[in-house]
């Protein structure tokens, strides 16, 4: 079972996927403000429909680009404030989802 794993993971043109994560073009996509309100319409699709871990995934997504977006945008002088923003913003993020996924109940 490993080595076709192995196998596979040997196969993949790693650098043609990292060059698609890594496309400027998609990123910024989602820190554009239309992509965000996309991801944000999904979002309260999938609060209605109740789908926890669809609303996990979105609501991560969605903070964490807008995070990114004021951490890029945003009037701080100085990269230890940016810095400290950011590391900030992915801890209250994570805190988030792993009181609605894991502490929450329904």
């Amino acid at each position: 079972m490993f080595d076709t794993v192995r196998e596979w993971l040997a196969s993949v043109d790693w650098n043609a996927l990292f060059a698609n994560v890594t496309n400027d073009k998609l990123i910024a996509l989602f820190t554009h403000p239309y992509g965000m309100a996309g991801l944000g319409a999904l979002l309260v699709v999938s609060l209605v429909l109740k789908w926890r871990v669809t609303f996990a995934v979105l609501a991560g997504a969605l903070a964490l680009s807008f995070v990114v977006r004021s951490t890029v945008a945003g009037p701080q002088s100085g990269p230890n404030k940016n810095i400290l923003l950011l590391s900030g913003g992915a801890v209250v993020v994570g805190a988030f989802l792993i009181y609605w996924l894991f502490i929450r109940d329904e």
